[in-house]
């Protein structure tokens, strides 16, 4: 998981394990698609061919879309630090641990903890530390083994925590 961790966003080795999860469900829609398109080549002049072509466009818009979303997902978003760096780690550290979140990874640029309150969310919020503000990401951890969930989740669970802790700022 350190290795995600880059600059701008979270970004996964493309063909890595972490990324199929992350980009399969969409992926797949856009397969399915381009072959039902090649099939509606082959026989243009079937009369249901124009509801099939209509059919694979959709699905390729919505894969497209949520492909889109999913990298849009990867970018961090920011806030502005108002304390300290170590007195905000502190406090943060306290409130992941008292609303059932492990922290998995721990250091001077980043805190990254999973959710552990729920057996059907697992999210994953990033903590990345620049100099006034703090960088934050919640995606659905890649470990759930859940193409459609790390797709469509809501990551509710992690957008309370971090209103949580921009509270706490």
């Amino acid at each position: 998981m350190p290795n995600w961790i880059k600059p701008d966003r979270i970004r996964f080795k493309i063909m890595s394990f972490d990324w199929m999860i992350f980009f399969l469900f969409p992926s797949l829609m856009v397969l399915i698609s381009l072959l039902s398109i090649y099939s509606y080549l082959k026989d243009v002049d079937n009369p249901n061919s124009s509801t099939f072509l209509t059919i694979s466009i959709i699905t390729m818009l919505i894969g497209i879309s949520i492909c889109f979303n999913q990298l849009r997902r990867l970018k961090y978003k920011t806030f502005k630090l108002t304390k300290s760096q170590t007195e905000f780690k502190e406090n943060t550290r306290i409130l992941l641990e008292n609303n059932k979140w492990d922290i998995e990874y721990d250091n001077q640029n980043y805190i990254q903890a999973t959710y552990r309150g729920s057996l059907f969310n697992l999210d994953v919020l990033t903590l990345r530390f620049k100099k006034n503000e703090i960088q934050w990401n919640v995606i659905n951890h890649p470990n759930a083994h859940n193409p459609i969930a790390a797709s469509l989740s809501l990551n509710i669970p992690g957008k309370k925590m971090i209103k949580k802790i921009i509270a706490s700022v």
